[in-house]
């Protein structure tokens, strides 16, 4: 049987961003940038496309509510901060308030006649790349689950939560599976 359940400002759903922040990702990629950059870019993006979805004529409703978890340096902390970092589950309209910066940037875009132009655009960013020290995944997604408990239990009859984990290594406390299973 399927689960289902409405998502909406009085029942919604959650998502969790599980972000490996360990030295491994000063690693350069194909593009020039480091590992750290580029999930910096694909988190804002994200972000920015649930703001986006929640965007209605008056305004942003709360239909997700979101958290940021970073770890690497031994440490997990919220990957969040200024206004966000006070707690890590935030309902989407103050994640769209509170970014730590708008950038100007260049987007390529097809101009209709088979060619490409450059256009700047204004890039929210929430979320800055980190990367240093060691990889507690099992410390970051014990997190996750204690975050989901809490959240869970004020929000019982909603559709269940998406956690998602970007790493690019190998966890340096413990085997991961053991937590990710409970």
């Amino acid at each position: 049987m399927m689960y289902q359940a409405e998502i909406s400002r009085t029942n919604p759903t959650a998502f969790i961003f599980l972000i490996d922040q360990s030295l491994s990702m000063t690693d350069k990629m194909s593009s020039g940038k480091s590992k750290a950059e580029f999930v910096s870019d694909a988190l804002n993006r994200t972000l920015m496309n649930l703001i986006t979805r929640c965007t209605k004529s008056d305004g942003t409703r709360d239909y997700f509510h979101v958290g940021v978890i970073g770890y690497g340096d031994g440490e997990v902390r919220n990957g969040l901060s200024g206004d966000l970092g006070n707690q890590i589950m935030q309902p989407i309209s103050k994640i769209e308030a509170n970014p730590v910066r708008i950038e100007k940037r260049l987007k390529k875009e097809d101009d209709g006649a088979g060619g490409i132009i450059e256009q700047e655009i204004h890039f929210p960013v929430w979320f800055e790349p980190e990367a240093s020290g060691g990889t507690p995944m099992c410390a970051g997604l014990t997190k996750v689950a204690e975050e989901l408990v809490n959240w869970c239990d004020i929000h019982l009859d909603t559709y269940p939560p998406t956690i998602l984990h970007l790493t690019d290594g190998e966890s340096n406390d413990g085997d991961p599976s053991c937590v990710a299973d409970k």
